[in-house]
């Protein structure tokens, strides 16, 4: 271990300069001093640290330029189904070969986003340690990907890998608000201090917390409505996380605590000005019989995330009554309903019972007045 870090410094130098002399013109001898070429590594070496420094010091005793560049030929073929075909699978077996002529950090980096894309956490860990280990640069996305795996374990240090991966350059606010792995922690304060310091001061002077909310959420197509097949559905792969109480109220007044009785899911993006943002968010309650699903229309405002308006949209309210929703551009249109069943639902059960038919109750239109509040048109009519 002691000889690779004494010596690294001195090999990466020393290929770079060597190979700058010798490009283009033929080889003329295939190894200094005389020495026999080393066989190729085992795949079952490539992730042992010890055996690869002392790989690459022989190598760097016999300097020679053929293994390297049969290595990188191997690599740039691997890096074509990657990068340009997509053909994540496909490429592995490539930048292993690659890696067993002649193991280098940029191998080992490409290796890790491979597995990384594939979710194949554990060797994209040992592939991304080597590339750090051999002093791969730039290391930023490295970092992030790192963040993003840690994500899927109990005691990650999230927080920790997204700090080295700013410190060693990561800069693409985009992925940093979008990506996936990265849903539960954007609730938390060290994602928002971390997007206060990184990125610009016009995004930074819109709450970072808010804005991590807001991406949780599609915009939705207008005219949008929520009709009565659609007011008892949950997509729980939309679930938000319970540190985004701030903009939720009810995330602190469910019945037995945070994150036990109610689901929070986000539905999108129904309206969007300079001043205000309207979002849909569904409340759904986990151990009910026949669970209340509500559908809460909320106005906010667009810089700071400070609530300013809350109507039910929709809601599937109870057995026997349902709300459905519509906007069309201008004016959200809400209506309650009594949902008929063929027979009394306390006689037939549910499960055993059919809708016959929904019938309207009353029917009230909104307009978004310009402060982002709900004005109810059918009052002012009466």
């Amino acid at each position: 271990m002691k000889k690779f870090l004494v010596l690294l410094a001195a090999l990466l130098a020393a290929s770079l300069a060597w190979y700058g002399c010798t490009e283009g013109k033929a080889s003329e001898t295939s190894s200094k001093k005389g020495l026999a070429p080393l066989p190729s590594l085992r795949e079952d070496e490539l992730f042992n640290e010890d055996l690869v420094y002392d790989f690459l010091f022989d190598q760097h005793e016999r300097n020679t330029d053929s293994v390297e560049a049969r290595s990188k030929e191997v690599q740039l073929k691997a890096v074509d189904l990657l990068q340009n075909k997509k053909q994540v699978e496909e490429s592995i077996p490539l930048f292993i070969s690659s890696l067993k002529i002649f193991p280098s950090a940029k191998t080992y980096k490409l290796l890790g986003d491979a597995y990384f894309q594939k979710h194949q956490f554990q060797k994209a860990q040992a592939a991304y340690n080597l590339a750090i280990r051999l002093q791969y640069q730039p290391l930023g996305e490295t970092y992030f990907n790192m963040a993003c795996m840690e994500t899927e374990t109990e005691y990650g240090d999230v927080g920790g890998l997204l700090q080295l991966a700013f410190r060693n350059g990561f800069s693409d606010s985009t992925r940093f608000v979008s990506e996936p792995y990265l849903k539960n922690f954007r609730g938390s304060r060290t994602y928002s201090a971390l997007f206060m310091k990184h990125f610009s001061a016009d995004q930074a002077r819109r709450n970072p917390h808010f804005q991590a909310f807001l991406f949780s959420f599609p915009t939705l197509s207008l005219p949008y409505s929520m009709p009565e097949s659609e007011v008892g559905a949950a997509d729980y792969k939309n679930d938000l996380a319970y540190e985004y109480s701030d903009f939720i109220e009810e995330m602190e007044n469910v019945s037995f605590g945070r994150d036990v009785s109610n689901v929070f899911i986000a539905e999108g993006i129904l309206a969007e000005t300079p001043s205000y943002i309207v979002l849909l968010y569904k409340s759904v309650e986990m151990y009910a019989v026949y669970p209340p699903v509500y559908t809460m229309m909320a106005s906010y405002h667009a810089s700071t995330g400070e609530l300013i308006d809350k109507k039910v949209f929709a809601c599937n309210c109870s057995a026997e009554s349902v709300q459905v929703g519509r906007f069309d551009g201008s004016t959200i249109t809400v209506e309650q309903k009594e949902r008929v069943w063929e027979s009394p639902i306390t006689e037939v059960s549910i499960e055993k019972n059919k809708i016959k038919e929904y019938r309207t109750k009353s029917t009230t239109h909104y307009t978004i007045e310009a402060n982002g509040r709900f004005k109810n048109l059918t009052e002012v009519a009466q």
